[in-house]
């Protein structure tokens, strides 16, 4: 490029993506700017902005023409071409701004057909007229295409980008009935009538049904969304215009639904419990399977014994003979109540042990520390948060996934003829959910150690450290700690020996796992880490129930 020869800065843009893509457009303005500084002497710089606005009133989202008018304002350019005044902006303002610092600067604008001497007076206000005509056919562009979007949809065309959950596209494009999901709204409709909750809702559909992206995990969003869409009534609003629809909730229902939704939206007050019996979602009775419940005796200077019992210790037990007729009058044997406080001391002492001993805690414990070790400049208190949302979003979906297993368990024993397909499912299911508490652990024992804010050397050393820790960790801490790694816990009693067990059942197998080297003379060749149990039996004291617990 000569020094001598002055430069005709080409100035191009499309409004879409789809135009950037295409290239055609962009190219033809670069092509035509080429030609016009060959017959103006001058040599050419390219400026590319490739798809974005003009119709916005700053530049925020063009950052070439920002640069570009900077060095206008600074004298260094003095000739621009664009392939129309459009190309620069179709809004009034910013089109005014631009103007102002071309004609400041003394910078002649060339376009495909003209060249603009702003400084001149006619010429100033024959690129004002041309920039409101084009603003103006700008906006006659919009309507004609919006108008079209009205009267499409008005026609029964769908116009509103993915269809909500029940419906779908036929070929006509026209909003039909999804028969596989359209079902799905009706029951959650008729549920929320009947007072269930969201969240209950959520819990019904959590791996039985897949959501629009096509996940077994549903989110309470998603239910409200589908209460609160007006299109299972048979209409939707589109540009302020009433559509009608395929309609899948009946009127009856409808109203319902509309009047509680109205009530749910006033604020509640908060509720308040009496006491927390912290590890009772995690229990079962071992003998009637039923849930157990959290007691309090109140005592003397306002103490209370908080324990836990099987719910039906004393209500009449029902089981099932071999002929499956239903035999009567047998209470549960699990009729004796445990010390919340000693129950908790139990199980922790146990836990504790298992994590000491297990190799692959160990492992991930390392890999944890190593990437940390490794962070570079990324904030802590940003990445704690990340961490904190990501196992939030981790264990509501373990949460929704244990229940889904559940369901289909019992889905299984009522329905043999699908008892193998429903397996499958369960399968699948458990797969993932091992996958996620194994996630888990790993993003808590990554961010236990960025809180610590230390880096280490010996990280067998750290973890001895770090399980020396956990026994001195607060009732509440341990109570987290315990959650993080029990899935389900067993209640059993002995009538002969007046002793409870529990099973405690882990979310991963690390119960008596081993380690082994690939060639014990040559450790350098590493190791593997061979699964454990999950399950561990746990005996407490015949005289848990007498201890009294201050609250």
């Amino acid at each position: 490029m000569s020094k001598d020869k002055p430069i005709l800065h080409i100035y191009t843009r499309v409004s879409t993506v789809n135009q950037e893509n295409d290239g055609t457009s962009l190219d033809s303005q670069l092509k035509l700017g080429k030609e016009k500084a060959k017959s103006l002497g001058m040599d050419y710089e390219h400026h590319n902005e490739k798809s974005a606005s003009s119709s916005k009133e700053d530049l925020e989202n063009r950052p070439v023409i920002k640069e570009l008018l900077a060095r206008v304002s600074d004298g260094e350019i003095k000739n621009i071409y664009v392939y129309s005044i459009d190309r620069l902006s179709r809004n009034t303002t910013t089109s005014t701004i631009i103007r102002e610092t071309l004609r400041k600067s003394k910078c002649t604008l060339y376009t495909n057909t003209n060249e603009t001497n702003l400084d001149s007076l006619e010429q100033n206000l024959l690129y004002g007229i041309i920039s409101e005509i084009s603003q103006y056919e700008n906006m006659l562009r919009k309507e004609r295409l919006n108008h079209g979007k009205r009267v499409k949809a008005r026609q029964g065309y769908w116009m509103g980008g993915s269809t909500p959950f029940g419906y779908k596209t036929n070929k006509n494009k026209k909003l039909v009935l999804d028969k596989d999901q359209s079902p799905w709204v009706e029951r959650i409709f008729k549920w929320y009538s009947q007072g269930l909750s969201p969240k209950r809702i959520k819990h019904k559909l959590d791996g039985n049904v897949l959501t629009n992206r096509g996940k077994p995990i549903w989110s309470y969003g998603s239910v409200e969304c589908i209460l609160r869409n007006t299109h299972p009534n048979g209409s939707y609003v589109y540009y302020e215009k009433e559509i009608p629809c395929p309609r899948i909730v009946e009127p009856v229902i409808w109203d319902k639904v509309q009047e509680r939704l109205k009530k749910s939206s006033r604020p509640k007050g908060p509720t308040q419990k009496n006491h927390d019996y912290p590890l009772r979602e995690l229990m079962s009775c071992g003998h009637c399977d039923s849930v157990i419940w959290g007691e309090s005796r109140k005592l003397k200077n306002d103490q209370f014994r908080l324990s836990y019992r099987c719910s039906k210790h004393n209500k009449k037990w029902k089981s099932s003979s071999k002929d499956g007729d239903w035999i009567r009058g047998k209470h549960c044997p699990n009729n004796v109540s445990m010390d919340c406080e000693r129950t908790i001391e139990g199980i922790w002492e146990t836990l504790v042990n298992i994590l000491e001993l297990s190799h692959q805690e160990r492992e991930i414990f390392k890999k944890s520390l190593l990437k940390q070790k490794n962070r570079s400049k990324i904030s802590k208190e940003n990445e704690l948060t990340r961490l904190s949302k990501k196992i939030d979003s981790i264990k509501e979906s373990i949460s929704r996934l244990e229940e889904s297993i559940v369901q289909k368990e019992i889905e299984k024993i009522s329905s043999r003829e699908k008892a193998k397909s429903i397996q499958m499912f369960i399968d699948k299911l458990q797969i993932e959910l091992n996958k996620l508490s194994t996630t888990l652990i790993e993003l808590e024992n990554e961010k236990v150690v960025l809180e610590e804010d230390n880096l280490w050397i010996d990280w067998i050393s750290d973890y001895e450290s770090n399980i020396h820790e956990l026994k001195n960790l607060s009732d509440e801490q341990k109570i987290e700690v315990i959650k993080k790694y029990v899935k389900k816990i067993r209640v059993l009693f002995d009538s002969e020996t007046r002793k409870h067990r529990l099973v405690l059942k882990l979310r991963l197998p690390i119960i008596e796992d081993t380690l082994k080297w690939k060639d014990k003379s040559k450790k350098k060749k590493g190791y593997v880490i061979e699964k454990g149990k999950y399950e561990k039996m746990v005996n407490l004291d015949n005289n848990v129930r007498n201890i009294r617990t201050m609250v």
